[in-house]
């Protein structure tokens, strides 16, 4: 059987380890570190099922319109012709983003060309007072070309946590600085815009890539 959706709340860790966060995450969340794997993906088969939750029933998403690193405004819960693959975080996160945008470069690498052109790999900042949108555009494409960053308006931001039902706090710090708590893991949109699989945080490459797989099967 498919896994269901975990409670929302053990979906969210803290990006920066404060006394209570710290002693509410797992080992793989308070230490994260970049998931390998040299595997190679099997072909998909009917018998094997997606390992993450399916989510479709939290009814979890947004139609705001969020400035991209492409030039132009996505709307990430709108029909497209591809699957969309999003994470949150911020630029300056100093763990958990970078273990999950080198995930994500590793699980597409092990797809095949025709799987990679079928998918959009999505980062959306919660820290949109400091990522711009030339920012964002460096910080991903660090991780690959093709990797798109979603800034929303400083306006926007409180209804796309809200609607996603992410955690984005501001945590201050000293010079008058702060870094910021965010929700972890990946979720998949289908082609109808919706919001359908979470994929938690600690996923190897090899689970995810097997993941987008069977569910670009379901997106011809």
């Amino acid at each position: 059987m498919f896994k269901y959706a975990l409670p929302l709340i053990a979906l969210l860790v803290a990006c920066q380890p404060s006394e209570q966060a710290t002693q509410n995450q797992s080992p793989s969340q308070s230490q994260p570190q970049a998931p390998q794997s040299s595997a190679p993906v099997l072909p998909a088969t009917q018998s094997q099922e997606i390992s993450g939750s399916l989510i479709a029933d939290e009814k979890l998403g947004s139609t705001l319109p969020l400035a991209s690193t492409v030039g132009k405004d996505v709307v990430l819960n709108a029909p497209a012709d591809k699957i969309s693959l999003v994470a949150f975080g911020y630029t300056r996160c100093p763990d958990v983003c970078p273990t999950t945008l080198v995930l994500l470069k590793n699980a597409v690498k092990k797809l095949s060309d025709d799987e990679q052109k079928r998918l959009t790999v999505y980062f959306v900042t919660l820290d949109p007072e400091r990522d711009t949108i030339d920012v964002l555009k460096d910080y991903v494409t660090l991780f690959h070309p093709d990797f798109v960053g979603l800034r929303p308006q400083l306006g926007q931001l409180e209804q796309l946590k809200s609607e996603w039902r992410v955690v984005g706090n501001k945590v201050p710090t000293k010079n008058d600085n702060y870094t910021v708590d965010h929700s972890t893991g990946i979720y998949f949109i289908d082609k109808q815009g919706q919001t359908a699989v979470y994929e938690p945080y600690g996923t190897t490459a090899q689970q995810l890539a097997t993941d987008i797989s069977l569910f670009l099967q379901q997106n011809p």
